[in-house]
Order: C-alpha cells, then structure tokens, then sequence
C-alpha cells in the first residue's frame, strides 16, 4: 500500500513539473506571490521533474531489490513435489508500447511436515512476455490443473515458495536502473537546492576596459 502511494506521488510530481515547465512565464508569474521563492519557475519545475525522478527511482530499488534478495536466498530453499490447483493467463500492460504482455497466474498445492499448504510464486522479480503463445503452452503443460511439479520451500517458512528459484536478470537490471533514476534526482535536487536562483549558471559580465586616447 505504501509503495503504490509513493509511487503515485512520484508519477504526481513528474507530470506536475512537466505541466510546470511548459506553463508561460507571464502566467506562471501571475499564479506565484510577488517575491516568492516559488516565482523561479524552472527550478520549482525542476524540483518536481527530479523529486518525482528520484522517487520512482527509489521505489523501483526497493521493490527490485526485495525480489533480488529473495531470489538469491531461495537457491537454497527445499524441494517438494506440488500440484496446481488453478492455472490462467494474464494480461499486463507495458509502459513503453501498446502491445499488452502475458504472464501466468498459477496456485499450487504442496505438503511439508503433514501439513498443506498453498502459493503462486512463480519466480521472484520475472518480467511478463509479450510472447502469449509461449505462455499458453506453458499452461497447457507444465502448469496444467492437476500437473504435478517441483517447487521450492523456504525451510525457515513452509508458506513460502517459488516455482523457478533463483535471481532474475530482470531484477538486477531493474536495481541498477532504479539506483541510477535515484542518483540523477538527488544529484539534481542537492544542485537545485544550492543554486536555486541560478546565479552561478550565469556568467559574469566582462567589465569594458576604457579606450585608449590617441596621441
């Protein structure tokens, strides 16, 4: 819950200073008080492009490094034979095309120590596919409803398993681009912060040097 409301107030702050920095400057500087700190428009803009930037940054870390972590300590979880008990296809939008992609939904059913126990991960931090052939095939087979398969327990915690243990590529491209989202925001907010009228973005101006007389 909390990361989804970070995450929307990162998408919040990013459009804000994109409608910000296209406002017209005679309009913008009717909407601030006269002498305001908020009358610099580029910089209150600036301040919410790269606070959102660095926002989202900071939540994609979290989130891909929880799936990173995990994925690792489960290379070391127990093997149990499982059987699905449910199994469908989903839809998930991209971002950057369209196209929707798919990936499965599967509920297994496991046994450890006497006790059942149900789960659906599949893998920790696996990117959907736009590929949906590819995942009906694999609905239709491996994780067909009653299929029996191999899943990986936690030891320390028998509710927790996974069907492909192990890291993700994806998770650790996603940390990286989340750090590198990170440091470009609070590089920008610390330089914003220190100069944020811009007075060292311009440079002095040259004093004219008084002219010769001529003998």
């Amino acid at each position: 819950m909390i990361t989804k409301f970070i995450t929307v107030l990162a998408a919040a702050g990013f459009v804000a200073g994109l409608l910000a920095l296209m406002l017209p400057r005679k309009v913008w500087i009717g909407l601030m008080p006269a002498r305001s700190r908020w009358s610099n428009q580029a910089s209150v803009a600036g301040a919410l492009l790269f606070g959102g930037l660095a926002l989202g940054g900071g939540v994609l870390v979290a989130i891909s490094l929880s799936d990173l972590l995990t994925g690792w300590r489960s290379q070391r979880w127990v093997p149990v034979e499982a059987k699905v008990v449910e199994s469908r296809l989903t839809e998930v939008r991209q971002i950057r095309s369209t196209n929707m992609a798919y990936r499965p939904a599967v509920v297994y059913r496991y046994e450890v120590s006497g006790r059942g126990h149900e789960a659906q991960q599949v893998a920790f931090g696996a990117m959907a596919t736009p590929d949906r052939a590819a995942v009906e095939s694999d609905l239709a087979t491996r994780f067909a409803v009653g299929a029996s398969l191999q899943v990986w327990v936690n030891p320390a915690d028998p509710t927790e398993a996974v069907i492909e243990p192990g890291v993700q590529f994806m998770a650790g491209v996603r940390v990286t681009l989340g750090l590198v989202l990170l440091a470009i925001g609070l590089w920008q907010l610390v330089a914003l912060w220190r100069d944020w009228e811009g007075d060292r973005l311009t440079a002095p101006a040259r004093k004219r040097q008084p002219r010769r007389k001529s003998s």
